[in-house]
């Protein structure tokens, strides 16, 4: 679930974008500085292969997010909350919670309730929660969680229709609006994540 924000002017964009690019490239070093406590973590619940796998595709994003300039330029976001895969940890931290946090203000992140353990783990020792500050994971159960997210979609919407009483000279902006983002998740449909099998690679996050 996303809520748009302004993206402010734009040198102030590109000074915080330079340094949140500063940040992933330190988060990168941090994860490759600290590959052998993110495999001894990893591998309780995944082959070495898989989580090497991991390791190594969240370096390599990270230190290669200039490529995305043009895009995270534009991209904006206010409240946006994610739920999080039962496998590959570190790789979906990056991919659906640090990436998306250069372009929002906040991003909560759940993981399912059979692995919040390890996934508190893999952010702790990873150090994304302190590169990333905007990153924030949490474990409320889903219903809560999704009735926290909505808050800010519900405001939204309620804004959106105020504004669109007004007439038409009286409305400085315009907001653009969008459905919440849930990141797929393994297991037996109408339950949870499941239960993680130890040693076996569970493939790309889904």
């Amino acid at each position: 679930m996303t809520t748009v924000r302004d993206a402010g002017t734009g040198d102030a964009r590109l000074v915080r974008l330079a340094a949140d690019l500063a940040s992933a490239a330190a988060a990168a070093d941090h994860i490759d500085a600290h590959r052998a406590e993110l495999l001894d973590v990893l591998t309780r619940y995944e082959s070495f292969e898989a989580a090497t796998d991991e390791i190594d595709r969240s370096v390599d994003t990270l230190r290669n997010l200039h490529r995305e300039v043009p895009g995270l330029r534009t991209a904006r976001a206010g409240r946006t909350a994610v739920f999080l895969p039962v496998n590959l940890p570190l790789y979906s931290l990056v991919l659906f919670a640090a990436v998306p946090s250069l372009a929002a203000d906040s991003v909560t992140v759940r993981g399912p309730a059979a692995t919040a353990g390890w996934h508190a783990q893999v952010l702790a020792v990873s150090g994304l929660g302190r590169y990333f500050p905007r990153l924030e994971l949490v474990h409320t159960p889903p219903d809560a969680y999704m009735v926290h997210a909505s808050r800010a979609e519900e405001f939204l919407a309620r804004l959106l229709a105020t504004l669109a009483a007004l007439p038409a000279g009286r409305v400085l902006r315009r907001l653009r609006g969008g459905p919440a983002t849930r990141c797929p998740r393994r297991g037996r449909a109408g339950g949870g994540g499941g239960s993680p099998r130890r040693g076996r690679d569970p493939g790309l996050p889904r």
